[in-house]
């Protein structure tokens, strides 16, 4: 199976998760946009300052965003209101941990990084909860096919999960999504759906 056949089938069966869990549970329901254009993307990675990976690319094409794909995460769009709403929270999220290290100059900085830290302004952040966490691309894992490793930062975290790709991600974030769901089922077998795909 191709890459963008592979993130088409783990978000589609998010979304279908998320629509079941979400509406038992009465929160907000997933939203799955359709797919961005190349202009989109492209003016993405300028607002954001760094090219996505190819494989977030490919889901770009298919996607342009999707809310609550894991909970309170989502995933980053390329434009429109919602993309917009992702990416000012993202320069919160960079502007409070760039004041936070402020009197770190940048032997200090590489330092913090090399123990397991994450410096937000190094680092390319595409999946936030618009809380204290976010999904992120570590930067420092950028191999010669342009895909990076991915992070579930959090604030207050001291080790950070790790996945070794984009689609690795998406294959963990629905296979917690399915042990819920299967919770959810031993507790009240009938579970309702809910949710919208726009487009």
């Amino acid at each position: 199976m191709k890459t963008e056949e592979k993130i088409e089938a783990l978000v589609t069966r998010l979304f279908e998760l998320g629509q079941t869990i979400n509406t038992h549970h009465g929160y907000p329901a997933p939203v799955l946009h359709p797919g961005a254009t190349e202009t989109e993307i492209k003016d993405a990675e300028r607002i954001l300052g760094k090219s996505f990976p190819p494989s977030y690319v490919s889901f770009l094409r298919l996607h342009n965003g999707f809310e609550r794909f894991w909970g309170d995460f989502w995933l980053v769009g390329a434009s429109g209101p919602h993309s917009r709403r992702a990416f000012d929270f993202i320069r919160v999220l960079i502007a409070i941990d760039t004041e936070a290290r402020k009197l770190l100059d940048e032997q200090a900085i590489q330092k913090f990084e090399k123990s397991g830290g994450f410096y937000l302004p190094n680092h390319l952040i595409f999946g936030p909860n618009f809380s204290r966490a976010a999904f992120l691309y570590d930067r420092k894992s950028l191999r010669k096919d342009g895909e990076m490793d991915v992070v579930h930062w959090a604030q207050d975290a001291s080790r950070c999960p790790r996945y070794p790709s984009f689609v690795a991600m998406l294959e963990a974030a629905v296979k917690d999504r399915e042990g819920e769901l299967s919770k959810l089922k031993r507790a009240r077998p009938r579970a309702s759906k809910g949710g919208r795909r726009t487009g």
